[in-house]
């Protein structure tokens, strides 16, 4: 009889099969290198770009934070200026102020009533003055009512007396003095 060894053939299938198994296991090592270093790469791209899109964010902030502090500087400087422009205003119309009264107190006194006396307190002002008759003193208060530069026009007293030979009399009014912003003078 003959005897075959077929051990060497078992043998060989084996390292073949071995051989297969190991190039398989090569390729799926290498496969999923490949995976690895493609995703590796795609992710530190995406990266890469999210850190500039950061930077370029953070750049920009800066920008505007510097802008938004020269406006709010420039709203500060807005507002002082502002303040001093009604301080000017104001002081302006206090200046011209006892022109406007004046002006005001001669064209609303009728004939025959003299002012004796003008007190200013809180800007009302209390005149006290003489005439020859109550209808003169009428006169001067709806005289001025019907100007601009007064309102609340009260009287708060009206005497008669006599001052040598002639009765006259005696009156206290009050009202209230304002500059019409329209005016314009």
């Amino acid at each position: 009889m003959v005897k075959i060894n077929l051990l060497p053939v078992r043998a060989t299938a084996k390292k073949e099969i071995l051989m297969v198994q190991l190039t398989i296991a090569a390729l799926m090592l290498l496969v999923t290198l490949a995976v690895l270093g493609f995703l590796h790469f795609s992710l530190s791209g995406k990266i890469n770009a999210a850190n500039l899109s950061i930077t370029k964010a953070q750049q920009e902030l800066t920008r505007l934070n510097k802008v938004k502090a020269k406006v709010d500087e420039f709203k500060k400087n807005s507002k002082a200026l502002e303040k001093k422009l009604d301080v000017i205003k104001v002081l302006s119309l206090e200046r011209t102020g006892a022109v406007y009264l004046m002006e005001a107190l001669v064209d609303a006194t009728p004939e025959n009533l003299w002012i004796e006396n003008l007190k200013e307190v809180k800007s009302i002002y209390t005149m006290t003055g003489i005439s020859l008759d109550y209808d003169t003193i009428a006169r001067f208060m709806i005289n001025m009512e019907l100007s601009p530069f007064f309102d609340q026009v009260k009287i708060k007293s009206s005497t008669q007396k006599k001052i040598g030979s002639q009765n006259v009399h005696s009156f206290t009014v009050q009202a209230v003095f304002k500059i019409p912003v329209a005016e314009g003078r």
